[in-house]
């Protein structure tokens, strides 16, 4: 029997409904400037990699993207935005 291939899409989903995102960003250091999120999931925060004086970047905790509102407008995943910043940044 054929080896099954992993469908890479739907193991990132089962992680992101298993995690809580919120506390993921967090703890790579994301400063939220909220507690409450949009009836989309976004939760403002202060940006990522630069200086801001206002939150001016958003997490979602539904689909886990990060969404810088300045700067060069990095959007990107969960598990994107942890390679870049979180504690792993260097597993390359």
């Amino acid at each position: 029997m054929p080896k099954k291939k992993t469908d890479w899409n739907e193991v990132a989903e089962q992680i992101i409904a298993a995690i809580d995102i919120r506390a993921a960003y967090v703890e790579m250091g994301v400063e939220l400037a909220g507690e409450s999120e949009s009836q989309t999931g976004w939760i403002p925060c202060h940006a990522k990699g630069r200086d801001d004086q206002t939150a001016s970047a958003a997490i979602n905790i539904v689909t886990g993207r990060y969404r810088d509102h300045g700067g060069k407008g990095e959007s990107m995943s969960l598990f994107d935005f942890a390679a870049k910043y979180g504690a792993f940044e260097d597993w390359k």
